[in-house]
């Protein structure tokens, strides 16, 4: 039997094979080991955002009824370090449009991270079939994109963006209208989400 006890701060996804967990602990029934034999599991987990910094140590344990070391261990360290994690989700005040018609998109944004997130921007692909305005509150427009700089984003610091488009006079029924924002910083991952009509 081999057992994975998991360290505080993390969260169990998935394991390999037919390890199921229970109370922090990962277990496995494994087949007989014939000799020269290896074999390897593998458990997958997230670190929960509160564990800022620090080592992360989990042991595992194989135990066997005809061994001659009946118990086995061993340790892996992993150290955790703080970073911001943004998220981002869009979202369009209309189903369905005509040519001509205005809609109007919301693109929300958090930094869930334990760290501040420098120099963030929100660049907004718009859709060919979509006119924009002359001008957007607090962004930049060039050519198809519509790009906002937040500055630094504290850690849980949330806000949203908003702005008009309209469809081209040339649009048709069938035609699929589809929008993607991205979200980036200097020291954070990227995040994306579309939307489309």
């Amino acid at each position: 039997t081999l057992t994975d006890t998991l360290p505080n701060g993390v969260n169990f996804i998935s394991a390999s094979g037919t390890g199921s967990e229970s109370g922090g602990v990962v277990s496995w029934t494994l087949p007989d080991i014939l000799p020269g034999q290896t074999a390897s599991e593998f458990i997958k987990v997230q670190v929960d955002p509160g564990v800022t910094s620090g080592p992360l140590t989990n042991q595992a344990s194989l135990v066997s009824s005809n061994a001659f070391q009946s118990l086995l261990t061993a340790r892996a360290t992993t150290n955790v370090r703080a970073a911001p994690v943004l998220t981002l989700s869009k979202s369009v005040d209309k189903p369905h449009a005509e040519a001509g018609e205005t809609v109007r998109y919301t693109i929300s944004y958090e930094n869930i991270g334990t760290v501040t997130a420098t120099g963030v921007t929100i660049t907004d692909d718009v859709d060919g079939l979509l006119t924009l305005p002359a001008a957007i509150t607090n962004a930049v427009i060039a050519g198809q994109k519509v790009i906002w700089n937040l500055g630094d984003l504290a850690p849980h610091a949330t806000g949203s963006v908003t702005f008009d488009a309209t469809v081209v006079p040339g649009a048709v029924t069938g035609d699929i209208i589809s929008n993607q924002a991205l979200i980036e910083a200097g020291n954070a991952n990227s995040a994306t989400d579309s939307v489309d009509f």
